[in-house]
């Protein structure tokens, strides 16, 4: 299974893993001259092998999509307060899951 990325590019910005366990993740993300936006907290999701629009996909973990985001992600803000709850939000996850 290929493993989801420790580094995701988000459009002008980037996801940086700073913590997971099993399929638990905690991911800040970055502005392109380093600024902190905020952190996402993420249930990773595993597709199976698969084609789409004939190109071969493999076994492989995935991050939420947008329609998934609310049950599967959760976004935090960069405030002072917003790495606090990002952590908690991890933590309640990993005793979910």
């Amino acid at each position: 299974m290929k493993p989801l990325a420790k580094s995701i590019p988000a459009e002008d910005r980037t996801l940086k893993q700073i913590q997971r366990q099993g399929a638990v993740a905690l991911y800040k993300l970055i502005g392109e001259t380093g600024q902190l936006y905020g952190y996402e907290v993420v249930r990773i999701r595993k597709l199976p092998a698969q084609t789409i629009f004939d190109k071969e996909y493999p076994e492989r973990e995935a991050y939420p999509t947008s329609e998934q985001w609310g049950y599967l992600g959760w976004s935090f803000p960069a405030a002072s307060w917003g790495k606090t709850a990002a952590v908690k939000a991890f933590q309640h996850l990993l005793e979910k899951y």
